[in-house]
């Protein structure tokens, strides 16, 4: 849970990074974005090498790597074929595979609202003045990464009491309800207090999702299924983008798109209910053997 909480924090922290050196190195509009995008690949390229000089070839596994034709072709098959061996232990750990499909659709979504909450700060309620954009945007991440907060501190203590499947339920209904009450005024505050709601959701779903890979997967191939989890994670939230590109306005302000949304995240929280509910059930009647070092958050 901590690495994920601190993934999700540290990108908040980048935005706003971004933020400030457009707002002071860069010039706000089309040259100070392309000079912030130029940036992004040092970041990368250090990562890059922080692993490669930090950690021998063996130390991150796998221990057992199966054989595979030499060379980057051959490598790609491998990454398919394990990738293909996760999507089958899913059948197995239905659990799991309820909570990622409920996670893959909020990202869907939330790359929808995404878009939107960029142009509306671009385009709408900046006018004509750029100046502000980045100031406006830096609350906007700030309650971001304290929604990821919240979400850490509250995930683990509520789980306890009422279960994962229930409080991802209850988190996608939330997210339901938020939208147009906080949504629909298009009013900058509120949309401040919207995006902290839709991040604690998002990032305490995340936590129950983790969690319950990390429980019902075999340890031969929950990598292979985490493989599969992040993959489906990041092109879910692509997808969401591209496909809110097609249809919302220049200027974000989309009522009806805000709506189907909403509506989306409520049909999550009802189909997650009935599946996941009725895997909790089907799981705890059957008495499966739970480990003495399993958290609260796994039930």
């Amino acid at each position: 849970m901590s690495a994920g909480t601190t993934g999700s924090v540290a990108y908040s922290f980048g935005l706003g990074f971004a933020l400030l050196l457009l707002g002071s190195v860069f010039p706000a509009g089309d040259a100070g974005y392309a000079g912030i995008a130029l940036l992004a690949p040092v970041g990368y390229l250090a990562s890059a090498a922080l692993a490669l000089f930090s950690f021998t070839r063996d130390q991150l596994g796998p221990d057992q790597v199966a054989p595979h034709r030499a060379g980057l072709a051959g490598e790609a098959v491998a990454v398919v074929r394990d990738m293909a061996d996760g999507l089958r232990h899913l059948r197995r750990a239905r659990g799991a595979a309820y909570a990622m499909a409920a996670q893959a659709g909020f990202r869907v979504l939330f790359g929808v609202l995404a878009l939107a909450m960029l142009l509306l700060y671009r385009n709408d309620f900046a006018g004509d003045d750029l100046d502000g954009v980045p100031t406006q945007l830096g609350l906007v991440f700030a309650a971001g990464a304290l929604g990821v907060l919240a979400a850490a501190a509250l995930t683990p203590p509520i789980t306890r009491r009422i279960g994962g499947w229930r409080w991802v339920t209850g988190l996608l209904a939330a997210v339901a309800v938020a939208l147009p009450v906080f949504g629909l005024p298009f009013h900058p505050l509120l949309l401040v207090v919207l995006v902290w709601v839709v991040n604690v959701a998002g990032h305490g779903i995340k936590i129950v999702v983790d969690t319950t890979v990390q429980r019902e997967c075999a340890d031969a191939v929950r990598g292979r299924v985490f493989a599969v989890n992040d993959t489906t994670f990041n092109l879910a939230y692509v997808l969401g983008m591209v496909l809110a590109s097609r249809f919302i306005p220049d200027d974000g302000r989309s009522p009806a798109l805000l709506g189907v949304a909403a509506v989306g995240y409520g049909c999550l929280a009802v189909g997650y209910a009935v599946a996941g509910g009725r895997w909790a059930r089907e799981t705890r009647h059957g008495g499966v053997r739970r480990t003495a070092t399993m958290t609260s958050v796994e039930r």
